[in-house]
């Protein structure tokens, strides 16, 4: 087809497209940020768990001694 047809355009954005593929300088990058967020995201779920156990603890003491008195 000619410059302005249809299926060079297509070819020309499929050869961006497989060079896009192939590079892998932000292979990192994006690993990171996927696996990165989830770690992140299992250390605050294991500090806020921490706290919730340590305040019903606390509660649970402050209880029993309430009654012991």
């Amino acid at each position: 087809m000619d410059r302005h047809g249809t299926l060079c355009g297509f070819a020309r954005r499929l050869g961006r497209w497989r060079r896009l593929v192939r590079d892998t300088h932000a292979t990192a990058t994006i690993e990171f940020a996927i696996l990165g967020s989830t770690f992140i995201l299992l250390v605050c779920m294991t500090l806020e768990l921490g706290m919730v156990l340590f305040t019903q603890s606390v509660m649970d003491n402050a209880h029993r001694q309430q009654w012991r008195l």
